[in-house]
């Protein structure tokens, strides 16, 4: 009868090279004396020089980590208090600048760290941010009610014209603040729609009644659209407010 084949298992060294090179985050790892002992692919292309070309070499001998860099200083402080360290790292090597987020941890008698590169990440959360100061400074000098809102439904900004209409000040309408103003008998169903849109991550709109400080009612359709921000997460309702009670008292 034919011998059986002995199974092949991958030497446990292999098994950890692979698991490394999968990784979509950049790795390195130091030994006592600041040396490279492994990396990955890709600290190879941020770096500019190969694995084989890495190993061995003191990492102050790259460009961008040089003794006076936040990478020496992280490296320093995590060998000093052995601890696990989280920080956002600008490095400048051989090409243009980019921001990493940087974990760095003790690693038998060195140092390991892993970083995710989030340079596109804070640019389009930059462009999210002005993008919003711009339409503050726009909708505040719009005669339209506009109102912004986070994902949890808390208003973070409300226009003049919003304000007007509600007949509060700005401060007491952010957050949840302006709910005091609708009508207990609307706040179910408001409540309702917006619950089904956040899920759905649709457009919302209602109408409902809303009560002023002095007293007087007025009949207000809100309609707001979805915004998301630089990862694509859902992030609230962009929208505006119709004051409506007029055209709704000459119907009836």
């Amino acid at each position: 009868a034919p011998m059986p084949v002995a199974a092949h298992h991958p030497h446990p060294d292999h098994r950890s090279r692979q698991v490394v090179d999968a990784l979509r985050h950049g790795f390195l790892s130091l030994d006592a004396d600041w040396r490279f002992t492994d990396c990955n692919a890709v600290a190879e292309r941020l770096f500019g020089h190969s694995r084989a070309d890495l190993l061995g070499r003191h990492y102050c001998d790259l460009a961008g980590l040089e003794p006076d860099s936040a990478f020496a200083a992280l490296v320093g402080r995590v060998a000093a208090n052995g601890s696990l360290e989280e920080t956002e790292i600008r490095f400048r090597g051989r090409g243009r600048a980019r921001l990493l987020a940087v974990r760095a941890f003790s690693l038998g008698d060195g140092i390991g760290a892993v970083w995710s590169d989030i340079t596109r990440a804070r640019i389009a959360e930059r462009r999210l941010a002005q993008s919003e100061a711009r339409y503050r400074a726009v909708a505040d000098g719009q005669p339209t009610a506009a109102w912004l809102s986070r994902a949890d439904g808390a208003l973070v900004f409300i226009n003049q014209a919003m304000v007007d209409a509600l007949g509060r000040a700005r401060e007491d309408l952010l957050g949840d603040g302006w709910m005091d103003s609708l009508e207990p008998e609307s706040r179910a169903s408001f409540m309702a729609a917006r619950a089904l849109a956040r899920t759905n991550h649709n457009s919302v709109r209602y109408e409902g009644h809303f009560c002023r400080p002095d007293g007087s009612r007025r009949i207000i359709k809100l309609h707001g659209r979805p915004r998301f921000d630089a990862s694509g997460a859902f992030a609230g309702f962009l929208g505006v407010a119709d004051h409506v009670t007029d055209a709704r008292t000459f119907q009836h």
